[in-house]
């Protein structure tokens, strides 16, 4: 495997820190990484993005980990969800540039959710997966993208959570998206990060 560091410009005053890593054989596509909330110590260095990166390298795609706006290199400060979505879509627009094999969107908490809501303005995806969205925080807009496969991931154990309000998300929307539970785990996956690798890695396995 071979990575890069990498620094993506989103206006003037905002300049991203990320990491681009590409996998030892070939390339499926890409996957853009994003980490929980910067106000509780998120970044690109969480164990939870570290295992959706390494399962996507290892099913040979290329990845885009980066740290929202105020978090270690990246300049600017937390802006309240707004501009993270921002962050979102330059992040996407910079890896466009570099491929025209199509993105997936991996997010954990905070992440999922600014993938969410970042996915409303992005024609361009082949799939994504939600790891933990924080149903406490906001709720999950409408999945836009219904001819491309969305999973979501969440611990029975989940404290931001309640898994009945993901199901009952999963019922509403399109039968393109599929909701995977972990029993036993809570919202940091601590010793079950092998486990969630192999999920994202057999939904990689599936991808047209």
């Amino acid at each position: 495997m071979r990575e890069e560091s990498v620094f993506i410009k989103v206006n003037e005053s905002v300049v991203l820190e990320g990491a681009l890593a590409f996998p030892k054989d070939g390339c499926q596509g890409q996957a853009l990484i994003l980490h929980p909330h910067p106000l509780y110590g998120g970044s690109m260095n969480n164990n939870v993005v570290s295992a959706l990166n390494r399962a996507a390298l290892e099913k040979g795609w290329q990845t885009l980990c980066f740290n929202f706006r105020g978090v270690e290199r990246s300049t600017g400060a937390y802006d309240q969800g707004i501009g993270e979505v921002e962050d979102v879509l330059a992040a996407a627009d910079w890896l466009r540039v570099h491929s025209d094999l199509g993105q997936i969107w991996m997010g954990y908490s905070f992440g999922a959710l600014m993938a969410a809501k970042a996915a409303l303005k992005y024609p361009h995806l082949r799939g994504a997966i939600w790891v933990s969205p924080p149903l406490e925080l906001e709720r999950l807009p409408k999945w836009p993208n219904k001819n491309n496969k969305l999973l979501v991931i969440s611990g029975d154990r989940d404290e931001f959570n309640q898994i009945e309000e993901l199901e009952a998300y999963s019922r509403s929307q399109s039968a393109s998206v599929h909701l995977i539970t972990l029993k036993g785990v809570d919202h940091f996956y601590g010793g079950h990060e092998s486990a969630l690798m192999e999920h994202v890695k057999n939904y990689l396995a599936d991808m047209p």
